[in-house]
Order: C-alpha cells, then structure tokens, then sequence
C-alpha cells in the first residue's frame, strides 16, 4: 500500500527503487529470483510471465531478447510492447534490474568476492558489473557490503 502512495506523489521510478531497496533486505527463498509481486499480478499476459520465468531462470548466462523471441514464439516488438505496458520498462531494462538486484542479494547473504558474484549474475568483467551496480543503487557493491557488515556487526 506505501508503494501505491509513493508511486502516486513520487511516480514510478522512484516507487521502482524503493521496492527494490525493500527486496533486498529481505531474505531470498532459495531458487526465487524474481523482483519483488510482479508475477503474481493476475492481468499479467502469460506471455510475459513466461518471459520472466526464462529471465529469473538465466541470471548466470543471461539471454539474447532473441533468444527470448525464440523460446516464447512472438516478435521482439511484442515482447517490447508487453513490458513497456505492464512494466512500463525494457526487456533489456528489466533484465539488468533483475541481475543487479539478485547480485546485491549475493553481496548480503554470501561471502562471495565481487568477481564472483558479477560472474553468477551474467556479467563479463567485475569492472562492467561495478559500473551498472553503480549507476542503478547510486553506490559501489563493496559499498554495499560493508555498509551491510558495519550495521550488522
């Protein structure tokens, strides 16, 4: 209900990242990838839902939108149709959302280096994962982790 309210005075990107700031503190079920309700909207398409299912199910190697086209079986313009309408986002936006919000859960529940993380979440070099962490959360993933230590320790 709070997102509701900050989506209607602040709108939607920032309503985005407060939820997505929300979904990292909480404690991810083991296998559950997804941002935080956006399956669970019964008027979302089943084309879209399956979209992020393969997304949610390919972190590691992440997949073309070609790829995607292939396995779902409708145009890209489609599928560029069906997020910008319900997510009112990219499929390229909302799969490197879903990455660095599944890393930023690695880099609090794990112990994993930086490298490793970036490499579990589909990214090629730790320096490219850095950089996209930063522009999305506004601050490095070392940053994050020892924020997260000192606060907890």
């Amino acid at each position: 209900m709070m997102l509701q309210l900050i989506d209607q005075l602040q709108g939607r990107e920032i309503m985005r990242a407060v939820r997505e700031i929300l979904s990292c503190d909480q404690v991810a079920e083991q296998g559950s990838n997804k941002l935080t309700g956006v399956t669970d909207n019964p008027a979302m398409p089943d084309n879209l839902r399956d979209i992020i299912q393969l997304m949610n199910a390919n972190i590691e190697d992440p997949l073309s939108i070609d790829e995607l086209v292939a396995c779902i079986g409708i145009s890209r313009r489609q599928i560029e149709r069906l997020f910008q309408t319900h997510l009112d986002t990219s499929p390229s936006r909302y799969y490197l959302e879903l990455r660095i919000t599944h890393a930023r859960r690695l880099l609090l529940q794990s112990n994993d280096s930086v490298t490793n993380i970036a490499l579990a979440c589909g990214f090629v070099t730790s320096s490219h994962f850095s950089n996209c962490f930063k522009d999305f959360f506004g601050v490095s993933p070392s940053h994050v982790r020892d924020k997260y230590r000192q606060n907890f320790s």
